[in-house]
């Protein structure tokens, strides 16, 4: 073969290749873009966070560790890639799934009425409105919910009341100081009914009344909620799963007919989703009209009202509100006025008129306490005198609060916190607290995950039997006394409270015992339930999984309305990160809402923009402010 034929058969060889490469570019970039990249981000966190549950238990939990050296950090870092792959599949079929739900309900919507304003020359044209709604169908949705919730209220008939409740009852009869650890505000809605039950010389009746009154209003919320979400476009298929999780899910009903802050505080976190939703859904416009305005803002208040993390969720979440929406004047008001009152005559006027204590500094100090708990317990060896005289200045005997430390709750380690130290002294454990970090980040972050495993891992032991979501019977059957609930009753009075005056408060609270004997074996077997299917009862389903699933999927549609109603789950989910324990009564708001959380994938779906310039507010409804 000659030199010309030798380079004539490179050229067709270069060009061949050229031909296969130019082929081969575009199926890798088919490929790469068929990818979900959202479905995949979301797969590879949450199998991220499953692995660093693994860890943690290793780590903090476990007497001895078995992860340990590099090539066991590399194995688990090849479990989390491999383990979201599976997951990926699932998500990604998962939001095809949705995809098509969103089309029918698209195509749906696309027939039902557009035009902005109805006005008299348009009013003969039908649209099937929120208040036509409600009417159809919130009765019957109430209705069914409280029906799926009798039997469990027959086993623990006549309601149940958490051992925190008594402490503030402790205040209303005059046993303890008055203080606003516990919203005050809820001390007084649970005294009114106890000073019901001592004119009726039963407080039997109280609590029955109470748990009663709790669970009509809770599950005329609930169904409210069933009805917004049909209005939005959820399928219906979709809304009937979410009646019956609602109407037969154990732990709601238990949550619903206890008397405690959480479940005064649920109902109304409820309301104030669905003013959330409704704002964003119709870009602001919702708010000209008047009684939403009005009944939005009342949310808020009781919000700041009904429980302390309450004020800083609706900060927060209207806050960003305001970035995104229209009608920014009145969305401000809602916050304003009810932070004025909340701040100006709640708490700054009426409370010390009362005589009623801020609640103790401490309550925030859970996650730093824990912290500085695991590195005296990693590092004790090699702090200074200096060191130790800056802890002992704001906890009481540092050195044996290794001794002390629970890894998943932190009432122990922020227990020891000085409250009367010096504005100084705390100031110097803050510097000397960030110091630290930088010297052993990794104390820090053990002792946050495992504070909160809970909240990323499907735990179903650490918390013994409160590590899944379940609520216990707190009342003793006639015959019989708590005396450990007595006991820290009478201490929390400092000795001011005698055991007589324990019983007096909790007498005619106890239960049958039938019913009791009936509550203990329910328990029984709800224990070997959640343990038989942990998913399904794991608090990481409701507070994680079920949120950033809505989320991804949100951002993956571009879907900014359901992201900025993904707002206040988010923010919850901070507030449950900083908590001294996730315990199931904390998770009441994230369980209320778990439907309305995935109708936020269908918020956008049924929007209507439009234009209310220039109208009479008395003329517009909700039906048409979309």
């Amino acid at each position: 073969m000659n030199t010309e034929d030798s380079v004539s058969t490179e050229l067709l060889k270069s060009h061949a290749g050229d031909r296969k490469n130019t082929s081969l570019k575009p199926q890798l970039e088919s490929r790469f873009r068929s990818i979900d990249v959202y479905a995949a981000l979301f797969s590879l966190c949450m199998s991220a966070l499953l692995v660093l549950g693994v860890f943690v238990l290793d780590h903090v939990f476990s007497p001895q560790f078995q992860i340990v050296g590099a090539s066991s950090f590399a194995l688990l870092v090849v479990i989390a890639v491999v383990g979201s792959i599976p997951l990926y599949l699932l998500t990604h079929w998962l939001f095809l799934r949705i995809d098509v739900l969103v089309a029918r309900t698209h195509e749906a919507s696309s027939e039902t009425d557009t035009s902005a304003v109805l006005n008299s020359t348009k009013s003969e044209q039908k649209h099937v409105g929120f208040s036509a709604l409600l009417a159809r169908a919130w009765l019957k949705y109430s209705s069914l919910i409280l029906l799926g919730w009798v039997p469990y209220f027959l086993i623990r008939f006549p309601g149940n009341i958490d051992s925190d409740t008594y402490w503030e009852l402790e205040q209303v009869y005059g046993l303890v100081p008055r203080n606003d650890q516990h919203p005050y505000f809820d001390t007084l809605v649970f005294g009114a009914f106890w000073r019901l039950g001592d004119i009726m010389h039963s407080h039997f009746i109280s609590l029955l009344l109470y748990a009663l009154i709790q669970m009509i209003v809770t599950a005329a919320v609930l169904g409210l909620a069933l009805c917004y979400m049909r209005y939005i476009g959820v399928p219906r298929s979709m809304t009937r799963v979410s009646l019956i999780f609602l109407s037969t899910f154990p732990i709601i009903p238990f949550f619903a007919e206890t008397m405690a802050k959480d479940m005064l505080f649920g109902w109304v976190w409820v309301l104030f989703l669905l003013g959330v939703m409704e704002a964003a859904r119709s870009r602001g416009n919702a708010l000209r009209i008047p009684w939403f305005l009005i009944g939005f803002s009342v949310t808020v208040l009781l919000l700041m009202l009904t429980k302390k993390t309450g004020v800083y969720l609706a900060l927060g979440t209207i806050v960003i509100m305001l970035v995104f929406l229209k009608n920014r004047v009145r969305l401000l008001c809602s916050l304003l006025i009810p932070l004025m009152l909340f701040l100006g005559v709640w708490t700054s006027a009426l409370l010390p008129r009362w005589n009623v204590t801020p609640g103790p500094e401490r309550e925030m100090l859970a996650v730093p306490s824990q912290q500085t708990a695991m590195y005296i317990k990693r590092n004790s060896a090699n702090m200074t005198r200096a060191d130790w005289k800056v802890l002992s200045r704001v906890f009481h005997d540092p050195q044996s609060l290794p001794l002390t430390y629970t890894p998943a709750r932190g009432d122990n380690t922020k227990g020891r916190w000085i409250e009367d130290a010096s504005r100084a002294d705390k100031e110097a454990f803050v510097l000397w607290w960030m110091e630290h970090f930088f010297k052993d980040p990794g104390s820090y972050m053990l002792a946050t995950a495992a504070n909160t495993l809970p909240l990323y891992y499907p735990d179903i032991s650490t918390e013994g039997s409160e590590s899944t979501l379940f609520y216990g019977d707190k009342i003793t059957p006639q015959g019989q006394d708590d005396n450990g609930l007595i006991d820290t009753l009478i201490n929390y009075s400092g000795g001011k409270a005698t055991r007589a005056d324990i019983l007096e408060l909790m007498g005619g609270t106890n239960r049958y015992p039938a019913v009791s004997t009936l509550s203990t074996t329910f328990n029984t077997w709800y224990l070997n339930m959640t343990r038989a299917f942990p998913i399904v009862f794991s608090k990481v389903l409701y507070t994680t999984w079920i949120p950033f699933f809505a989320l991804a999927y949100c951002l993956r549609r571009h879907q900014w309305l359901g992201v900025l109603c993904m707002v206040p789950a988010m923010l919850t989910l901070c507030t449950l990160f900083i908590s001294p324990i996730a315990i199931p009564r904390y998770l009441v708001p994230v369980i209320y809402t778990a439907p309305l959380t995935l109708g936020c994938l269908f918020i956008g779906v049924n929007a209507r923009r439009m234009s209310l310039e220039g109208l009479n507010s008395n003329r517009i409804d909700m039906d048409q402010a979309k």
